[in-house]
């Protein structure tokens, strides 16, 4: 039986999701930084491939750098996207919107859960949205990338940046988001020989050679103050960063949505 992207996105949006997250302490030379290790089930990859799949059909064909990619390429950084979003949504229906955890009663919104046109347009994108009980309006975004070099601990969170709000030839302007997320995929073996020009995060799930975590954060106004302007060697391109250790680890991120978004909740 054959099946149309409308119903197939419609099949999609119906999966009920497991995800589950285990608290990791990563060890600093003064102190500790937690983080959290992402879980995926079944219907977690099922969803978050399939989106990625068409989405990778309607993105831009040049990479940051303004390079033509394949679209193996285009399909293997929307999963890279797409499972981070899809992580920090379940992360904040766990840890913001149970009152016994000390959060408050939200909406949440991803976008690619509730746009109607096939993902064939980038107009009025967002990742995730909050809307509280007042109809206040928070944005959360999450970029995420592959670490394939070294371990995980505390000289990854001095190395990898949380990413803020970028432009680019491509992208010219971005909205303002409350709170950026970092999830960071991990190769479980990074001595593991791999063929740098054809790294697959596809074949690494499959082959269970990856893991993801939610690594920490920053508000608006935290990496406006402690961040940093980068091009990341991308000709053209201006980011603004901060390294992830020296943003929030997870517990103080946690802390602070719900201090933000319920405070705004009466």
């Amino acid at each position: 039986m054959n099946i149309t992207t409308k119903g197939l996105i419609e099949q999609i949006s119906k999966l009920n999701l497991d995800v589950k997250f285990e608290s990791i302490e990563i060890k600093l030379v003064n102190g500790k930084f937690i983080v959290l290790k992402v879980i995926f089930d079944k219907n977690s990859y099922l969803k978050g491939i399939t989106q990625a799949y068409l989405k990778s059909n309607h993105t831009n064909n040049a990479n940051q750098n303004g390079e033509n990619r394949k679209r193996s390429k285009k399909f293997d950084k929307q999963i890279e996207g797409v499972l981070g979003e899809i992580a920090v949504l379940e992360y904040l229906k766990k840890f913001i919107t149970v009152e016994s955890k000390g959060g408050c009663a939200l909406k949440l919104e991803r976008h690619d859960d509730t746009r109607t046109d096939e993902f064939k347009s980038s107009k009025n994108e967002f990742d995730i949205k909050i809307i509280n009980s007042n109809n206040k309006e928070f944005i959360i975004e999450a970029r995420a990338s592959l670490n394939y070099k070294t371990i995980f601990d505390e000289n990854t969170l001095k190395t990898f940046d949380t990413i803020g709000k970028y432009k680019n030839p491509i992208k010219q302007f971005e909205s303002d988001s409350d709170f950026y997320i970092r999830p960071l995929f991990q190769l479980k073996n990074p001595n593991k020989e791999l063929n740098i020009k054809n790294i697959s995060l596809l074949n690494m799930i499959l082959d269970d050679d990856v893991e993801l975590y939610l690594t920490g954060g920053v508000s608006f106004d935290l990496i406006n103050k402690k961040g940093y302007d980068t091009n990341f060697n991308q000709e053209n391109a201006k980011y603004k960063a901060i390294k992830i250790i020296d943003g929030l680890d997870m517990v103080q991120l946690t802390n602070l949505i719900r201090k933000t978004v319920c405070s705004n909740n009466d």
